[in-house]
């Protein structure tokens, strides 16, 4: 019988289907140490985790019957792809099981920081009565830019579609149709364009600090930017230096360069972080935009059922 080593907690539908299949499941306890994961790995043929765990080549050594690692989540940034394809296993990820939840927590970071919803809440808490202080601005009739049209980027123009917004996107590496309802633009088109800019792209040595200085002058609208993807997108420092210098109009952050292994928690609190967290024109989450309730079923369900179509 194959077994599959579960590195942290997936939902109950996961093992479920795993059984179903006939496939036998090890489940770590919560809080286990990397030395734990090597000494379980020698005689598994499928390794399904989260984020706390890089599954780099001295793990993978450790596992000479492995044949799948699964990503509950997007990115696979924590697996060493080379040598995992070199030795013939197959790498996996589940966006499609979350994809809604970024979506439509992106779409509430920027209706909170268009609406002034924090800062109203905030003074009301206070016994503040001001509406004249507190308009907000439509999203309709503006111009979003995706970068990276994948299962978020698709979900979060899906959910934007028919609220009179225009809709460009950049992605290179998009191989199915383009929905009518979005424009494919050049990364100069979406900055000459955009009032708003999510991304929504793995990261990669490719888009690793994609989000540079020398990107962010070249935006023409003062925008408000947003980063749900991943941290490395931008350092922070680069992202207070042209809110304050006035190339953006306003930051949606749910991840962040300082991010330790995992996720969890920040590695430090530098004094970019400090800068932003102050800022009026800044909403700020804990990386939480892919989680929710249904994800929580629907990355584990997802990814289960292509790990079981590799281990047959």
């Amino acid at each position: 019988m194959k077994r599959v080593l579960i590195t942290e907690p997936l939902h109950a539908i996961f093992i479920e289907k795993m059984q179903k299949h006939g496939l036998q499941t090890v489940q770590l306890p919560s809080h286990s140490e990397r030395q734990d994961v090597l000494r379980a790995l020698s005689n598994v043929h499928g390794i399904a985790l989260r984020s706390r765990f890089r599954i780099d080549r001295e793990m993978i050594d450790a596992a000479p019957e492995l044949q799948v690692i699964g990503r509950a989540g997007s990115g696979l940034e924590l697996i060493d792809l080379n040598y995992a394809n070199q030795k013939g296993i197959h790498c996996l990820n589940s966006p499609e099981g979350n994809c809604g939840s970024v979506a439509e927590h992106v779409v509430g970071m920027i209706l909170t920081l268009m609406h002034q919803i924090r800062k109203a809440d905030a003074e009301m808490q206070q016994g503040i009565f001001d509406r004249a202080g507190n308009w907000g601005s439509e999203i309709g009739g503006k111009t979003l830019g995706i970068v990276g049209l994948g299962h978020t980027g698709s979900a979060l123009a899906q959910r934007l579609n028919g609220w009179n917004v225009r809709i460009l996107a950049v992605d290179p590496y998009r191989s199915e149709p383009w929905p009518k309802y979005v424009q494919h633009a050049s990364m100069a088109e979406l900055q000459q364009h955009s009032d708003i800019v999510s991304f929504h792209v793995p990261l990669t040595s490719e888009t690793s600090g994609i989000i540079s200085p020398e990107w962010l002058k070249n935006l023409s609208k003062m925008p408000i930017l947003v980063n749900a993807a991943r941290g490395g997108l931008a350092r922070s420092s680069d992202l207070a230096d042209a809110l304050e210098q006035g190339f953006l109009g306003g930051l949606c952050l749910d991840t962040f360069e300082e991010e330790a292994l995992g996720f969890e928690a920040l590695r430090l609190h530098s004094s970019a972080l400090q800068r932003l967290a102050g800022h009026p024109k800044v909403v700020m989450t804990p990386h939480v935009a892919g989680w929710s309730q249904e994800s929580w079923f629907g990355i584990s369900s997802v990814l289960a059922d292509k790990m079981i179509s590799k281990l047959g």
